[in-house]
């Protein structure tokens, strides 16, 4: 009697599953360090996020809205809401409660719009919309947050 081990049959399966799909996938160029345009268009601040949740105290959220554009027109963008962070006068604010209309793909000549949300302290001023790529860059796009927007 021959005994099969199911989990290796399995794992094989699995495994030209993802290969299948990965080539799939590579029929559109990536680029890894795409040419990117980011502007921001408004801010909001709310004693509320979406789901109606209050902040810490002495805080409140702040809705940027965000376009973006990917210039390298030959390969997508794929951006990723936890490679944005705020720097403010006092500290780098990364806690993030709502992105709304967030995309999961920019095609190469295309723009998007969206907002995402920053927890900060009420009185936070000076602030700089940062966005890395890939965590590695050391030159992030950046936006200013103009004051007069909030």
């Amino acid at each position: 009697m021959r005994v099969v081990d199911v989990s290796a049959i399995f794992v094989s399966v699995i495994l030209l599953f993802s290969v299948v799909a990965l080539t799939g996938c590579l029929d559109d160029e990536v680029s890894l360090d795409p040419e990117i345009d980011m502007t921001v268009q408004d801010a909001e601040i709310k004693e509320y996020d979406a789901r109606n949740r209050a902040p810490k105290d002495d805080h409140v959220f702040l809705y940027i809205q965000v376009r973006m554009e990917n210039l390298d027109v030959g390969s997508d963008f794929y951006p990723v809401a936890r490679h944005f962070e705020l720097e403010t006068d006092k500290r780098y604010s990364r806690s993030y409660h709502d992105e709304i209309g967030f995309p999961s793909k920019i095609a190469g000549g295309e723009s998007d719009t969206f907002r995402i949300s920053f927890e900060i302290q009420e009185d936070e001023t000076g602030m700089i919309l940062r966005y890395r790529p890939d965590w590695s860059q050391e030159d992030p796009l950046e936006a200013d947050v103009p004051p007069h927007l909030l």
